[in-house]
Formats: C-alpha cells, structure tokens, sequence
C-alpha cells in the first residue's frame, strides 16, 4: 500500500461530495480512487458512506493526475454514458415520422408518446402510451390505430445499459384486447376486418412476434437505445433497417458538440454497405440465390448501402433527453429506395 496517501476520518455530517470538494475533485473520482486501493469490506457503494469510517486520499502527485484527467474529460462527464439515467426521459414527446419510398407517395405522420418510469431489478420498467395525430381515412389504417389502442400502456423492460428486452406486462396487453374485441367486431364488419382482428391478436399473443415489432421500428430503436453509442470510441451493434424484418451489424462512430450552454449534441452515424442484400431485407427475409441461377440484372449485396444518422440533445444538467432526430436510408447505384426520418422532441 502507498504510505503517501493520507486517511481522512468520517464526520458526522460528512458525503462524498463534500468530502471530494474539499480536496478539489468529483466524488466519482474519490470514490473511484477509494474503491481501487481499499480493503473489499471498505468499498463504497453508490455515494453514501454507511459503514465507512474513513477514505484514503489520493497522494499530491495522484490529486495533480486526476484533476489533470478531469479537465479533459469534464464535457464528457454530462453524456449519458453506458447506462440509462433514471431521469433520461421526459414524461411527453411530439413525434414526427416522414417515410419516403420508391414504391410509394411520401407520408408523414404526426404523434405523441407518454412515458413513465418505473425501477425494476433488471433495469427500468417503462410505461409507453402512443397516440396517433391524424386519423387516416383508409379503413384498415383506422382498424390498425383502433386495435393498437386497446393494448396500452406497454410496459418495456429496458435493461440497464438501454434497449428493449421484454415486455412485461403481455398478459395484461392481451387481456385488455380480448376484452375490447367484439366492441372491434360490431364496429368493424365484413369478413375482411375480421380476419385482420384475428391476425392483431395471434400476433400478439405470440409474445416473441409482438416485442420483434416494436423493436425493430426507427421511432423504438432511437428512443431506447443502447448507451454505448454515446462513448466516444468505435463500436458494433445491431440495428434494424426494415420493421420486422431482421438486423444487421453495423459500426458506429460518435461526435460532440458541447458549444451550446444547456445541451449536448451528440451524433452517432453508421454506413453499411456488406453482407446482406437490402432488398431481402425490404423482403423481411433472407433469399438463398444459387450462383448459377443469378440474374445478371439482379442487385448484388455490393450495390446496396445505407445510411444512419441518430442525433441526440441532452441536458447538461440533468442528462435528460430533450430532442432526438434519426435518419435511415436505403439506397442502390445512388437511387434511395427508403427514406425514413423521424424528429423527437
């Protein structure tokens, strides 16, 4: 053990955070430098010191490193990184999502999201209410909206380093449709609505299908993502490019731009231009070609690239998500077959 660091004894009244800004650095910091050279049975534990008697300092030489270090890294310090701030969400957001096909007239769509959090052992419990702006007048699109609002709220169990793995209130979500279905039926008639009822429900039922759904979708995959997209080194994960179709791996780079006094704006880009065909992915599924069968007029996994740009807007203060802008698109030989842009906020 280094004879140079000193012990400091515990007050009555003492913190971390005091305690750390008395020698001139952050607790996280104090905390960090306590953890790696004390006894296992001293560690402290989150930033209060129950059962702590006292803390060894670092030494002059260690205190000039770490503040050293913590000038450099202080911006960074506000990003929300690795994992899920319990206070990362605000209660509401505005969504708007434009989609831009080659197959089809550009829409946009108008809606809100109500977010609650609840604390769960295995991360965040997070309670999701989704309503829909415009009311379409195309008969299924109002069936599909009508048949969605039986289900909320979803409950989504986000792991602690962010992403969707569960939903944890399915049977509850299924109970809730079941009980809403003949007011569906009596309301939508024909032989046509009945059988799309019937498919809302086998689908959710099958749980696996059901979280696939949301998981895959731009709005989901932006709005509960994986927090190590915010560090600043290179990465690898997997992203969906289609809904329900399947993902792919893709690297990641991360930028800053700490100039604005209240945010962070963070943005994280990736291109992915190997691997699968994006028109089997467009397709929802992988199509084995025999080499000697390929047409020649056939795109090959080459031409195809795509693009992903996800900006992020959080505060300073708390590390709360303000605003997030995504952007994905599919393109081949320079012709955009999908364009999907989504601004939260």
């Amino acid at each position: 053990m280094n004879n140079n660091w000193s012990r400091y004894k515990v007050k009555k009244g003492d913190t971390l955070e005091s305690i750390a800004k008395e020698i001139g650095i952050s607790h996280q910091a104090l905390r960090r430098h306590h953890n790696t050279y004390c006894k296992k049975k001293y560690l402290i534990e989150y930033n209060h010191l129950k059962g702590i008697e006292e803390i060894l300092l670092p030494s002059i030489e260690e205190l000039e490193k770490l503040l050293e270090f913590e000038k450099k890294t202080e911006p960074l310090s506000n990003l929300p990184l690795y994992y899920l701030p319990k206070n990362f969400y605000k209660k509401q957001y505005d969504v708007e999502e434009t989609i831009q096909e080659i197959t089809s007239d550009t829409f946009t769509i108008h809606s809100s999201i109500d977010i609650e959090i609840i604390d769960n052992k295995n991360g965040y419990i997070v309670s999701f209410r989704k309503k829909d702006h415009e009311l379409s007048e195309d008969k299924i699109t109002l069936l599909s909206l009508a048949c969605i609002k039986t289900i909320y709220p979803i409950e989504f169990t986000i792991r602690p380093q962010g992403q969707i793995i569960d939903i944890n209130n399915h049977s509850a979500i299924i109970a809730r449709f079941k009980k809403s279905k003949s007011a569906l039926l009596d309301y939508y008639t024909g032989e046509i609505n009945q059988e799309y009822i019937n498919k809302f429900e086998r689908n959710l039922i099958d749980k696996k299908t059901l979280l696939k759904s949301y998981c895959s979708t731009l709005l989901y995959q932006i709005l509960f993502p994986n927090m190590s997209w915010f560090s600043q080194e290179d990465k690898k994960d997997y992203f969906y490019f289609h809904p329900n179709s399947y993902n792919v791996e893709c690297n990641f780079s991360t930028q800053y731009d700490f100039e604005n006094s209240d945010y962070i704006k963070t943005t994280i880009k990736s291109n992915y231009i190997e691997g699968n065909s994006f028109q089997e992915i467009l397709r929802r599924k992988v199509i084995e070609y025999p080499n000697e069968t390929r047409q020649t007029q056939e795109e090959t996994p080459s031409d195809w690239i795509a693009e992903i740009e996800l900006t992020y807007y959080t505060s300073k203060q708390n590390k709360e998500l303000i605003k997030a802008q995504g952007q994905v698109i599919l393109s081949n030989n320079e012709v955009v077959y999908m364009k999907h842009t989504l601004n939260l906020g």
